[in-house]
């Protein structure tokens, strides 16, 4: 098969996982009680708000009885009006007796951010957050900090409080989404609430309030291994095999594409928890368009790895284009003596996983210049640094120029190493069809590359 089959794998995979963004929203009409909204004011005396027909004189009410909200930046949560200038309280001050966990709108929500019924698991909503936003309020863009590895992501309710500004913008890899609750609440019935559901690692923003109070009520979302996934409805069209599963069986099952590409990789859509990815692969909640690449794989029953992606800064500081990568299964010890950058990257490739690679996609091209012939020596002295030459499905994340210092190392007692999330990838091994019949390991969820 030529370069066009790989194309083609690509374009089955990432056409299907181009219908489903990693959010999802609406509007849902609320019952009677949970139309009334309770608080407790700063002197301790109760409140209360009728969601569809609630005065401003009501909505200041409630805006009195808050206290400006913490921003997590980081591993810290921090008072910083810099970044964020809200007010709002946690579920221990208000209550709302609506809940998201109900049939109909678990189903809205799990169709919504797992495509092809790729939940395996259940899912709870937690911890719920009022928030105020006056006129002049903001939130800068940010991702939600993730101190549970079960964290899935944010379910946000705006009501139905009249004000103007206050989009909510959401990115995730070069997707873009702008979601105005206030414009869609004018046009539903009274007593309606906007939604919308995200996963954690989609950055997010909240524009400028130029007028009237934006009210929202934020649950976590999380996933729950003692729940089991819930009941959907499967939509005609997702009851058929997913194209690419049926274009890499057939790829597989071709000679000539076996030796033409021995090496296949997928960068993932999300981040995950570092120390999960690693030491138990098989626990990685995963998420969305990634949900359906492994289960593809692992209906089919491709050995694959995990793998998390390292680069080198100063290459990408010379050369934002710099085509190599080096991927590795073992965790960078940043505490480690390095003299040099040489040392760095020859500690790293040295595990018998990891490796130095180049993007080999059709288009790529080997730019010339100083900083790359450097690279392109190393990747070629096979002898002194494992290579591997891997064709790439799915392009790996762009890295955050600013964080790459961590991207390269991380000290091994840092009690967040659970929880930090880092870019990683699935390398297979095309392998003769007898292989591919048999299945992944259950402890690892890898095929032992």
């Amino acid at each position: 098969m030529a370069t066009n089959t790989v194309e083609h794998l690509r374009s089955a995979l990432i056409h299907k996982q181009s219908l489903h963004r990693p959010w999802t929203s609406g509007i849902i009409s609320l019952s009677d009680p949970e139309k009334t909204l309770y608080f407790t004011r700063k002197d301790g005396t109760p409140g209360s708000l009728q969601l569809g027909s609630a005065t401003q004189m009501q909505a200041a009410d409630l805006s009195r009885a808050c206290e400006p909200a913490i921003f997590g930046h980081g591993q810290e949560n921090i008072l910083d009006e810099s970044h964020c200038k809200i007010g709002g309280f946690d579920g221990g001050e208000f209550s709302w007796v609506f809940n998201p966990d109900r049939g109909e709108f678990m189903s809205k929500i799990v169709t919504g951010l797992f495509p092809w019924n790729t939940l395996d698991r259940g899912i709870r909503f937690e911890m719920p957050t009022l928030n105020v936003y006056e006129e002049g309020s903001f939130l800068k863009p940010h991702q939600d900090n993730s101190h549970n590895e079960d964290m899935l992501g944010s379910l946000v309710f705006v009501l139905p409080l009249e004000h103007e500004g206050g989009s909510l913008f959401l990115r995730s890899r070069g997707q873009e989404f702008s979601y105005d609750g206030a414009s869609l609440l004018k046009n539903s019935p009274p007593g309606s609430v906007a939604y919308i559901a995200f996963f954690g690692d989609v950055e997010h923003e909240v524009a400028e309030v130029t007028s009237g109070r934006r009210v929202t009520i934020t649950f976590n979302i999380y996933f729950d291994s003692n729940r089991g996934p819930p009941v959907t409805k499967v939509a005609p069209e997702l009851q058929a095999e997913h194209p690419f599963k049926t274009v890499l069986k057939n790829c597989l099952t071709d000679e000539k594409f076996r030796n033409d590409h021995p090496s296949i990789g997928f960068g993932l859509a999300h981040t995950y928890p570092f120390k999960t990815a690693i030491s138990k692969p098989g626990k990685l909640q995963l998420k969305g368009s990634d949900a359906i690449l492994v289960q593809t794989l692992a209906g089919l029953g491709v050995p694959f790895n995990y793998y998390l992606v390292y680069c080198d800064p100063d290459a990408l500081f010379f050369d934002r284009e710099c085509p190599f990568r080096i991927l590795s299964r073992g965790i960078v010890d940043g505490c480690m003596d390095i003299e040099s950058e040489e040392d760095a990257w020859a500690e790293i490739t040295k595990g018998e996983s990891s490796y130095f690679v180049w993007n080999k996609n059709p288009g790529a091209t080997l730019k010339r210049g100083e900083q790359t012939d450097w690279y392109s020596r190393w990747y070629k002295e096979k002898n002194r640094y494992r290579s591997i030459s891997v064709d790439w499905i799915t392009d790996l994340n762009e890295e955050d120029l600013d964080g790459l210092d961590r991207s390269v190392f991380v000290h091994r007692e840092d009690a967040s190493l659970q929880y930090f999330h880092h870019q990683l990838c699935i390398l297979l091994k095309v392998v003769p069809t007898d292989v591919c019949s048999s299945t992944r390991g259950e402890d690892d969820g890898s095929g032992g590359m």
